[in-house]
């Protein structure tokens, strides 16, 4: 079908409620995120049908919602300049902790659960970058220095070790300073021994690594080219990147502008990786088998940015207050009353 057609059709069908899902998911599924309800900024979860289930006010903007998979706990942090996290049950939404940044600090609007500890990605008010480690009773421990400007995404790659996504931009209020030298990289840490084992640079050093997403101890990251000044219309620069035999590996796409120099959100199981791209208004599709990664197909909706997969389904949203699944390849759209932020997470219940 021909992608303005499929976007035609998955707007159509977005009244519909998602039945063939429901009845094949046998988990209830929370499908949780955060974004602006009348000016307000908020926690909101829906379910597979697109049917909000909750939402909770935020003192602030956030920004990515962390799970703890040996619960029903979630976290959600505030994007900087913010300075909270807040602790809430995702089956109700009720806040169980909220905590500020240490003294002089921003969170940086990503964190992570790993076995003993919850870990968020921080920074000074110079943006040299830190990872505040906690207590699963949001206790703060300690800083883990990375040495190194403007951390963002953080995932737990298995028991010990995380995966940062650092993008090298030293900051002052919103303003880069440090353009034409950052520095970005993958950054492993392992959290049992508090001690960086890795680092990883993309060859292209103009690429900023901002997101990144991890399973079954793989890690794929995302870049973005961040000179707002300069045009990239014909560089075709690839912007995702597997960590596959020591060094991060360029995954194929017939034509990267597509994507506007930006991911907001990448995602990938055993079969499929998704990512994201709000400036370009598109959503991109490799196929997984056989250890390798090939393009399967491209979509247009309108500032797509969050993105989920649950049991072969996968769900996005947009910052327009829509929803979109793809199941049994049909997409189904549905309409929020929330101007979603960029990532989303999945819960089970």
């Amino acid at each position: 079908m021909h992608r303005r057609e499929l976007l035609k059709y998955s707007i159509l069908m977005g009244s519909l409620n998602l039945l063939n899902c429901s009845k094949a998911i046998k988990k209830e599924v929370l499908i949780i995120g955060s974004g602006k309800l009348n000016n307000k900024w908020v926690l909101s979860a829906i379910n597979s049908t697109g049917h909000t289930l909750y939402q909770k006010k935020l003192p602030k903007r956030a920004h990515h919602i962390s799970k703890n998979k040996n619960n029903s706990h979630g976290l959600v942090i505030a994007r900087r300049p913010g300075n909270y996290a807040r602790l809430f049950d995702s089956k109700t939404g009720q806040t169980i902790k909220e905590i500020n940044a240490p003294n002089n600090h921003f969170f940086f609007g990503h964190s992570c659960f790993s076995k003993n500890n919850i870990i968020i990605s921080c920074g000074d008010q110079t943006s040299l970058g830190k990872l505040a480690i906690y207590d699963l009773a949001l206790n703060f421990e300690y800083f883990i220095e990375l040495n190194n400007y403007g951390p963002h995404q953080i995932e737990l790659i298995n028991n010990n070790q995380i995966a940062v996504a650092v993008g090298g931009l030293q900051t002052i209020e919103r303003k880069i300073l440090n353009m034409e030298d950052f520095k970005s990289e993958l950054i492993i840490v392992d959290v049992s021994i508090n001690t960086i084992i890795n680092r990883y640079k993309l060859a292209n050093s103009k690429l900023s690594i901002r997101h990144l997403h991890t399973h079954n101890s793989k890690v794929i990251v995302a870049a973005q080219l961040p000179d707002r000044d300069t045009l990239f219309e014909n560089l075709n620069t690839a912007l995702i990147y597997e960590l596959k035999d020591n060094q991060l590996k360029a995954i194929i796409h017939p034509n990267w502008n597509t994507f506007k120099q930006y991911i907001a959100s990448i995602s990938f199981d055993d079969t499929h990786l998704i990512a994201t791209s709000p400036k370009g208004h598109t959503l991109g599709i490799w196929s997984i088998s056989d250890n390798a990664i090939l393009f399967d197909t491209q979509l247009s909706f309108v500032d797509v940015a969050g993105i989920t997969q649950f049991q072969n389904t996968a769900f996005w949203s947009t910052g327009l207050g829509y929803s979109s699944s793809k199941y049994n390849d049909v997409i189904i759209t549905s309409k929020q009353e929330i101007h979603w932020d960029n990532h989303w997470n999945t819960f089970y219940v």
